[in-house]
């Protein structure tokens, strides 16, 4: 688990002003991540080339230093919701991954119904969350598979999508490590300028990747979202897909206490056809809050 998070990622080692190395990371939950993996003993210490050297330490035992050589990395989009890199470590191959846990539960090796419990608990508390993986690889498959990486990078033309074409072949049967859930610690004064936003009269539109549970505790922690409003939910699992009997049973003449919530997976649904897609706008236009989670830029 903590191996994984010391290798795979993008941060980078710079000199502070105190002359001490520093990461730079291109988020704070990177950042959080692998300074938590060094605070555990598997402190990543800088690139070489394509190596990564990490120094681990055991309890009572002395620190070893470890390199890995990194043959590809398959980056994190919001597409994607994941990233992966491959490594060579000594006469071992590794693929290690982390990401959204929708997109690493279904490309498990097994079913973890201890680890879906705790992700709803983590999603509950406001949690953001990422699953971590790992698989061992075979020469044999590594040599295919980097050949195939080798020429979707060399394309000039719809480079990115072949490049997850190529990443989506290798990224299975993973062996689920465990995961990672991190504060979304608020900006000073962030519920009381929302408060103020939505007593204006202006209505708040929320696009998030995270998670339906996670959105909503969210919502009411920065106030987009109040306990006297009237939430609707429109979803598979946690609430209705029914937009007649939305519309029907919705009264409109207080739009200022309605809000919505929908999910990725729903709006995909109802963007399919031109009625339903009029039918969902109308309804949104008439709430004061909607949540859409799970969704990606495209939509």
């Amino acid at each position: 688990f903590l191996e994984v998070l010391a290798v795979a990622h993008t941060v980078m080692i710079t000199t502070g002003k105190d002359g001490r190395p520093q990461y730079e990371a291109e988020s704070p939950d990177e950042f959080a991540l692998v300074s938590s993996a060094a605070e555990q003993g598997w402190a990543f210490r800088g690139r070489r080339g394509r190596d990564v050297c990490v120094d681990m330490t055991a309890p009572g035992s002395a620190t070893r230093q470890l390199t890995y050589t990194v043959l590809a990395t398959n980056e994190f989009n919001s597409t994607r919701k994941r990233m992966s890199v491959v490594v060579q470590k000594g006469e071992e191959f590794l693929l290690f991954v982390k990401g959204a846990d929708n997109v690493m539960l279904d490309r498990a090796a097994n079913k973890h119904p201890q680890l879906e419990k705790d992700l709803k608990e983590f999603s509950i508390q406001g949690l953001r969350t990422l699953v971590i993986g790992y698989r061992r690889l075979s020469l044999p498959e590594v040599q295919n598979w980097q050949a195939r990486y080798d020429v979707a990078m060399r394309e000039t033309k719809h480079r990115e999508q072949k490049l997850a074409d190529v990443a989506e072949d290798i990224e299975v049967s993973l062996d689920i490590l465990g995961t990672t859930a991190i504060e979304d610690k608020l900006q000073e004064g962030v519920p009381e300028t929302i408060e103020k936003i939505r007593a204006a009269g202006i209505k708040l539109w929320v696009l998030t990747g995270d998670k339906l549970e996670t959105a909503r505790n969210i919502g009411f922690s920065t106030k987009v979202l109040t306990p006297s409003m009237d939430l609707r939910i429109i979803d598979e699992e946690e609430g209705t897909m029914n937009l007649d009997e939305l519309q029907r049973d919705w009264d409109f003449d207080d739009p200022g206490r309605k809000a919505l919530m929908i999910s990725g997976k729903a709006l995909q649904v109802f963007m399919e056809s031109d009625e339903t897609k009029e039918q969902l706008l109308d309804i949104a236009q008439g709430s004061s809050v909607l949540i859409a989670c799970r969704v990606s830029p495209a939509q």
